[in-house]
């Protein structure tokens, strides 16, 4: 569902982008870009000032919340 290419960057599927992107700006009003790449996703990234570990876990919480049927 979505490829971690670094700390600060993932790449997401456009079935789990809008929830990712709910958890991302919940936690960091600034500071987080997202790049849609035709026929691979979104790839949402942050830059310095992004905390590593709070960034994975806006991101996991968002998969997780994709999975769940609504």
């Amino acid at each position: 569902m979505c490829t971690f290419i670094g700390d600060r960057a993932v790449l997401v599927c456009d079935v789990a982008i809008p929830h990712v992107r709910d958890e991302v700006q919940g936690r960091f009003q600034k500071g987080v870009s997202y790049t849609l790449r035709h026929g691979e996703g979104t790839l949402v990234q942050g830059d310095g000032s992004v905390d590593p570990q709070t960034f994975e876990e806006a991101v996991r919480a968002g998969m997780r919340r994709a999975e769940v049927p609504a």
